[in-house]
Formats: structure tokens, sequence, C-alpha cells
């Protein structure tokens, strides 16, 4: 992956400082961000400390934007304390453990995050790729080395060589001329009360326009919930005098990237944004 790609996964109030700093992430090992600390980088052993603190809140929306405004399809990898995202990267959560006996059943007032970032180097399993195999028959192999040996590395060129029979780089497949198929989407989520269950779950539907590999339009927003959830719906789909609803804020930008929820209709708000995924997953090309 490379450094322009990794630096896409993240949403702008992480990405900007980084990339302000000039951060080199191709060489990057760890990013970490802490409630009330510094942004922090490990960058070929040395370590970097940007000016930049963030909120638990703005660090539960930087989890959710990794999560892809999904993070309860999540909810196993979330109870064993990280995330894995695309490229191979992994996600280190810390939180407060839920336990049921002697079991984990969630993570919650999550107020770090630890990224770990691989890096592909290909050829680098080539003294060792031909010591897996017996005849035909791949070995049971362990490998072992310090923390930052590069196990992982290693396990990946294994992988991409396995995969592929050969050293060769394969060609790249060109991309489509647009990530998503323009239309009308209409979906169904769930809603979600949080901890203080101030009301019962219920399905929300919506209908999501794309065009353009833009989000235009967001209507027909209603729940299948009793009537007193209808004013946390019309809160979250318009705002208030001090707050402008997801509805808009989707729409104005045309994407997901730092939505922010609206106060006192926050599952509500995370609820659209959720619906608005499904539609982009639903409109994204094969």
């Amino acid at each position: 992956m490379k450094c322009n790609e990794i630096i896409e996964l993240f949403p702008d109030i992480l990405k900007n400082p980084l990339q302000a700093a000039k951060v080199d992430l191709w060489e990057a090992e760890e990013i970490r961000v802490r409630a009330g600390q510094c942004l922090s980088a490990r960058v070929r052993g040395r370590e970097w400390r940007l000016e930049v603190r963030y909120t638990v809140e703005e660090i539960r929306q930087i989890l959710s934007y990794l999560a892809n405004y999904s993070l309860y399809a999540y909810e196993g990898e979330i109870r064993q304390g990280y995330l894995t995202l695309p490229g191979g990267h992994r996600l280190g959560l810390v939180g407060r453990a839920v336990l049921e006996g002697d079991r984990i059943t969630s993570l919650t007032e999550i107020s770090a995050l630890n990224l770990r970032l691989a890096h592909e180097k290909k050829g680098c399993a080539d003294s060792v790729i031909s010591c897996l195999w017996e005849q035909d028959n791949l070995c049971d192999t362990l490998v072992v080395s310090p923390p930052g040996g590069g196990k992982t590395t290693l396990l990946r060129d294994c992988i991409r060589q396995i995969s592929d029979g050969t050293n060769d780089d394969p060609e790249p497949d060109l991309p489509p001329e647009s990530t998503y198929i323009d239309g009308v989407y209409p979906v169904t989520v769930l809603c979600l009360p949080d901890a203080d269950m101030d009301f019962e779950a219920y399905n929300l539907f919506a209908q999501v326009t794309i065009q353009d590999d833009k989000i235009i339009k967001i209507d027909n927003v209603y729940g299948d919930g009793g009537s007193g959830n209808d004013s946390y719906i019309n809160k979250a789909v318009n705002g208030t005098s001090s707050k402008t609803g997801v509805v808009k804020q989707i729409t104005e930008k045309g994407n997901l990237d730092g939505i922010d929820t609206v106060s006192r209709a926050t599952c509500t708000s995370q609820a659209i944004i959720d619906a608005c995924q499904q539609a982009l997953n639903n409109a994204k090309r094969k």
C-alpha cells in the first residue's frame, strides 16, 4: 500500500495534522491517539509528537470512520481490542471492558487508539519461501522475532508468493470510471440505543441518491418505532438552532467524512450515517 493510500484511510481530523507535519507514513510503524494527549507517531524508531489533542468524542469519530460507520459490524473484533483495516493495518483499542462472568462481552468508553501500520516489502521472503514446502505440502510454520522485527511483513510476502506462484508483480487492474453506480438506493438500518437505553431499538428507513460518486440527496427518513422517536429523527435530519442536521452536512460534503452527530439525537444521527454507508456499499461497483 502506497503512502497516499495509507493517508486516505484516515478522516480529515487525523489526516490533516499528519500531512501538515509531513510525517513519513511510508516509514511509520505506529500512530497513537490518546484522549487529552499529543498525537504521536513512531517513524523509523523515532518518536514524533504533534501539538494536536483529541477528545473522547473525537476519538469515537475516528474509530467510527475507520469502521465504515458500522461499529456493530465489528463487534467481535472490538471485543478482542482491535480492528483489522484494509491493507493489513491493525487498530488497537483502549477502553473499559464489560465482563459477563470471565468473558468480555464489549468494550466501551474507548479513549485511545494505536494504529500499527503494515508495510509491503516484496521479495523479503525469497530466502525462506522454499523452506516452507515439503514435496507439494505447505508445512506448519512458526515465525518468531522481537516486536517490530518484521513478522507480519514476512508473512505478507510469503502469502503473496504462495498465492501468485511467482515473484513477479501482477499487472494492476485498471480502475473503473467511478467507484459507485449512480442511482436512488432505499435502505434500512437498525437504530440502536446507547448505554442509557432511552428507547427501544427500531428500524430506520431512508432513500439515498448517489451521483458522480457523491451523496446528493437523503429523503424519506422515518422509523417503525413509537411516535416518541419522531422528534429525534426530525432533530437528526434537520438539526437545531446550534447544530446543522446530518442530512445537510452529508449532502453538502457529498460523503461521510467528518460528519458530526446532533446533540440529543446522537443515536438517530448515527443511524442515518449508517444508512448512507449501506447505500454506498450497495452502490459500489463489483
